[in-house]
């Protein structure tokens, strides 16, 4: 009997520290996405008012960030669905 619980305990244990492993991917990936998508409304914004009014060596300089980080948040932001619901 001890030793059919021990290896219970052991595999529950190793269940735990997957579990654990996972979460921590999880928060990895989504805490970056949380503070980009907040960072890239500003962003947005700045970029399209930029190009409407006709400030296209302004615009150019901040869509080059503006392209990368939206692209980004795009992407993680169907992980995280994902992850959520599938």
């Amino acid at each position: 009997m001890t030793t059919t619980r021990g290896l219970y305990l052991g595999m529950a244990a190793a269940g735990i520290a997957v579990l654990l492993a996972a979460s921590a991917v999880r928060l990895s990936g989504l805490a970056p996405h949380t503070v980009l998508a907040a960072a890239i409304v500003p962003l947005v914004l700045v970029t399209l008012t930029r190009a409407l009014k006709g400030s296209f060596e302004r615009h150019k300089r901040i869509a080059r960030w503006t392209l990368p980080i939206w692209l980004y948040v795009s992407v993680t932001g169907v992980l995280v669905y994902w992850m959520l619901y599938g």
